[in-house]
């Protein structure tokens, strides 16, 4: 598993399935409540920008990609350990092809 290819993983499907949280289309972004702030208007945006899914949360200040997130929320000392985590949660993982936005191994 490569890390252009967890870069490619349909970050609102993976934050969907693995944090339960619950997106709703606004304008060319996605949009829900922060994973890391206590909050009752979402702030949290998920966005594809040139085939890398970006997050932007407004309510903590933080931002990125998978790994971010990861480090961010499994409280992780780096990038090798986020990417030690998602290798171990996302094993079927393979290189993406195409324009295929999930990448997820079958």
């Amino acid at each position: 598993m490569d890390v252009e290819a967890l870069k490619r993983v349909n970050l609102v499907e993976f934050l969907s399935q693995f944090y339960g949280l619950k997106f709703k289309r606004q304008g060319g972004a996605f949009a829900c409540l922060s994973p890391f702030t206590a909050e009752s208007r979402p702030s949290f945006f998920v966005r594809q920008v040139d085939g890398h899914w970006l997050f932007k949360d407004f309510s903590s200040g933080s931002g990125g990609s998978i790994f971010d997130f990861v480090q961010m929320k499994e409280k992780l000392a780096g990038f090798w350990q986020a990417l030690d985590f998602l290798r171990g949660l996302l094993p079927g993982l393979v290189h993406c092809q195409g324009t295929d936005d999930t990448c997820a191994g079958g």
